[in-house]
């Protein structure tokens, strides 16, 4: 996923996960503290929180 940024790189990632047959998801954090989400299942916990991010968490 070299040169794509955080998010297109998660969802890249889940779809080669599907491809295969499954399921799932990711959270990726980048050197920055970018936070991205990608998911094909039914749902996803996740929450973050940063220096400058106020806490948050979310079901999907």
């Amino acid at each position: 996923y070299q040169g794509a940024d955080l998010q297109q790189a998660a969802q890249g990632l889940i779809k080669d996960v599907a491809r295969q047959g499954g399921h799932g998801g990711v959270i990726a954090v980048s050197r920055e503290g970018e936070i991205a989400f990608a998911w094909n299942s039914d749902g996803m916990k996740r929450a973050g929180v940063g220096p400058d991010r106020p806490l948050f968490s979310a079901t999907f």
